[in-house]
């Protein structure tokens, strides 16, 4: 019966199925995205016994720091509460052999990486401790495919990494993409071991303040998270008394291997859940709208039964059936919505969010739609089951009779629902407006330099080849000397840190002639050898001295080049310029000051920053710009080739203007904004077609009362009048509830929010005066309708 019914209203069942299929199919979407990253389980053994473990300063609460050997050696060594802990560091490959130059990025791990992790090798083996003296990798899925194209005789075979010889023993499966989504091997920790001390590295293994590792521990049976945190303190305590100089103020932080891993991204990803429920509860009310509608036409056809003996029970589950068989037709073309949703977002989701590898229509998703199905059709089939529950049987049957409290009380419930509808609208209008403003804001932010007609490119010697930091020195300056001579370009530099979003490298330093503060951790600042011409070609102003130039030399006295936040907050009411500081153990004098630039990202405030000069510390791995005068991209041919003009072997990486640096800086913001303002959007049509479908129902309804009122002499304006009058009552209602709940609900995009309070008046004042607008419009049409009609066809119709 319930087929047959919606066979009887085609335009009905069209309308509200693809209503449904929109709601749930987002819905299904994008919990498939969430349940993907946030809520399904770490695809390692016991994944909830992981955690990361970082230093932190004492008198700074939330930071998080990485870690130097020898301290993770000190926490192997004294702590009780763990199974195993393990270090990574991140690296960036230069890979070369038969099969053709190829760049990857990787890590330099632990013997024992892989028993922490919990995971094991689809082919070969994992790093044991006898691999800590060996040139050995694990690969990734992804790199075993694309470059040996899944041959399982890989294994015992060499491949060359920054021109040093390694064996592969393993290959890892698809799931494991530790640290981050982009990695794709895993080295023994021997190349650490055979270059500390050598030319520009350092002494990696022993130097207490290179802090470049990462964490993991993972926690015995039955110890909790408190008991792990409590112990690694009173580690952390027992260093700082033994080594005061570098673990003073320091302390060490716990923090649970998954909330790593996807806690920058989980407020943001459970904010689209919750605006996505929104979509679905207007597209509900919406549904439920049409079936009051169409339940009211159906007032004789429910007497008529009621008469002839149906209970009312009968008569409410006929009603209840009908909702839920047209939700669960909704939810199965929600399905394919979903499936093709799910494609999209992952078109378009940042690929820095990890676990993107696992977003899927999977069974859970596929119950979560049936779930959700169900409640909605119970949800929307509540109305015309209580209107038919409440029907006068004397009105209804009466020939052509409408019954007055009946046509009443639907009216009733239809404006709730739309007032209702018009709330939810506004709260996520709301949302999106501020999430609007605050991308703007994030978007106009000056990053500190000129970011037009830069071109960007890595180039990262080979070590094996480039121990030397002379040659270093040398390979550089010969490649910035004749890229300049290239035509087109205006200058050219060269540094280990771009911005906006390169890893970065922190230094402590001191200032001659002030007393070391015990009580915490040295003052430190982004640390950035430079070559000359860097800063002129990145387009950092100058504010007082000089920047670094060719006089720079390895012989030359040491030399520093400070940003205004240092000086600001280390030199208050001095000049710097002709102090000294010992950055990286060097005792240098401040030549300059130069402007903040955004190494961070354009939302994090610049903090103190140095710049050294290349020729005193030199780094086989750069960073060069390009200031060109015409499209930067246009160059990138002659660059590469005046590059390998020196050196054939070498050659720079990850070509892209400055331009394309700073988008995908701001790549999740831009995709949040774009979601949640495409929902907001689609609230906003749902809720302008509830107050229209009100409207034009009051009219029809009224059409009686309107012939009388034209007959007694009402004017066409008054008519309008009134009609336009009940859309901006209805809007009005929604519009106060819907601000209420906005102050209450905007508060959870707190995080994502950048220069914009939840409470921002602007955006609230902008959205009411657009939905009065939109309200108006609405009623616009049935009003000119009502206006129009003959009081002799009224009165002749009652």
């Amino acid at each position: 019966y319930g087929f047959r019914m919606m066979r009887k209203s085609p335009a009905f069942t069209a309308v509200a199925l693809l209503t449904l299929a929109l709601g749930i199919g987002a819905n299904t979407a994008i919990f498939s995205v969430v349940n993907a990253i946030v809520f399904r389980p770490l695809p390692y053994s016991a994944p909830d016994r992981l955690v990361g473990i970082w230093t932190r300063d004492l008198k700074k609460p939330g930071t998080q720091y990485p870690v130097a050997l020898p301290i993770f050696r000190d926490w192997q060594q004294q702590s009780q509460m763990f199974t195993g802990i393990t270090a990574y560091a991140f690296n960036r490959f230069h890979v070369s052999g038969a099969e053709g130059p190829d760049e990857t990025r990787g890590v330099f791990a632990t013997a024992d990486f892989f028993e922490v992790m919990g995971v094991r090798p689809i082919l070969g083996r994992t790093l044991q401790p006898a691999d800590d003296g060996e040139h050995v990798i694990v690969l990734g899925d992804a790199l075993w495919r694309r470059r040996y194209n899944a041959d399982r005789n890989v294994l015992g075979k060499t491949i060359d990494l920054n021109a040093d010889t390694f064996t592969i023993i393993g290959v890892m499966p698809p799931s494991f993409r530790f640290p981050t989504p982009d990695i794709e091997l895993w080295s023994s920790m021997a190349p650490i071991y055979t270059v500390t001390g050598k030319g520009s590295l350092g002494d990696w293994v022993n130097n207490r303040s290179l802090r470049g590792y990462r964490i993991v521990g993972r926690m015995k049976d039955g110890v909790s998270l408190d008991q792990a945190q409590a112990e690694m303190n009173t580690i952390a305590e027992r260093l700082a008394r033994a080594y005061p100089d570098s673990e003073a103020g320091t302390g060490a932080i716990l923090v649970s291997l998954r909330e790593q891993m996807v806690g920058a991204y989980k407020s943001a990803l459970l904010v689209l859940l919750g605006t996505v429920g929104f979509i679905l509860l207007i597209a509900c009310l919406n549904v439920a709208n049409l079936m009051m509608a169409r339940t009211t036409a159906r007032d004789r056809e429910i007497a008529i039964r009621r008469a002839m003996g149906a209970s009312q029970r009968r008569l409410i589950r006929q009603m209840l059936t009908e909702s839920i068989l047209l939700a669960t037709l909704g939810g199965a073309i929600g399905l394919f919505v979903a499936v093709w949703g799910v494609d999209v977002l992952l078109r378009f989701t940042p690929k820095e969010i990890p676990r993107l590898e696992g977003v899927r229509v999977d069974p859970l998703a596929l119950f979560f739609t049936l779930g959700i199905s169900l409640l909605t059709g119970l949800f929307f089939g509540l109305a015309p089951a209580w209107h038919a529950r409440k029907l006068s049987l004397n009105e209804s049957l009466r020939e052509g009779g409408r019954g007055i409290a009946g046509v009443a009380r639907v009216k009733r419930v239809r404006s709730l629902l739309v007032i209702s509808e018009i709330a939810l609208a506004v709260v996520l209008l709301i949302g999106s407006g501020l999430m609007l403003k605050s991308f703007a804001r994030l978007t106009s932010v000056d990053p500190g330099f000129n970011a037009d007609r830069l071109l960007t490119m890595g180039v990262a010697l080979q070590f094996a080849r480039y121990q030397d930091p002379v040659k270093q020195v040398s390979f550089f300056d010969q490649a910035l000397e004749r890229i300049r001579s290239l035509p087109g370009v205006i200058a050219a530099g060269a540094c280990t840190s771009l911005p906006p979003t390169s890893i970065q490298q922190g230094s402590g330093f001191t200032i001659e002639g002030r007393p070391a503060d015990r009580s915490g951790p040295p003052p430190s600042a982004l640390y950035m050898p430079a070559t000359p011409g860097y800063l002129e070609a990145l387009g950092v102003p100058l504010v007082r001295g000089r920047t670094i130039n060719a006089g720079d030399t390895a012989q030359a006295p040491g030399a520093v080049v400070i940003n205004q936040t240092l000086a600001q907050r280390f030199f208050p009411g001095e000049d710097p310029v002709g102090h000294r500081m010992t950055v990286d153990g060097v005792l240098r004098t401040v030549v300059g000051i130069v402007g903040d630039a955004k190494y961070q990202g354009l939302g994090t405030e610049a903090g103190p920053q140095v710049y050294v000069p290349y020729a005193q510390s030199p780094f086989p791995g750069m960073r060069i710009i390009v200031r060109t005068s015409v499209e930067p991209k246009s160059l990138a041919g002659a660059v590469r080739s005046q590059i390998q003009s020196i050196d054939a072997e070498e050659g720079p990486t990850r070509i892209a203007a400055m331009t394309e640096l700073i988008s995908q800086s701001v790549a999740q913001p831009r995709f949040n904004t774009l979601l949640i303002g495409l929902f907001g959007t689609l609230a906003f049509l749902l809720a302008a077609i509830g107050i229209y479908g009100v409207i034009s129902y009051d009219v029809a309804q009224r059409t009686n009362e309107i012939g009388i009122r034209m007959a007694l002499g009402a004017q066409r304006w008054d008519v309008l009048r009134l009609i336009v009058r009940q859309g901006f009552v209805l809007t009005l209602a929604g519009l106060f509830a819907g601000i209420a709940g906005a102050f209450g609900l905007t508060r959870f995009l707190n995080q994502l929010l950048f220069d914009v309070k939840p409470t921002d008046p602007a955006i609230y004042v902008a959205v009411a005066g657009l939905l009065v607008l939109v309200a108006v419009a609405a009623s616009l049409v049935p009003a000119r309708r009502a206006t129009k009609v003959d009081p002799l066809v009224a009165l002749r119709y009652e």
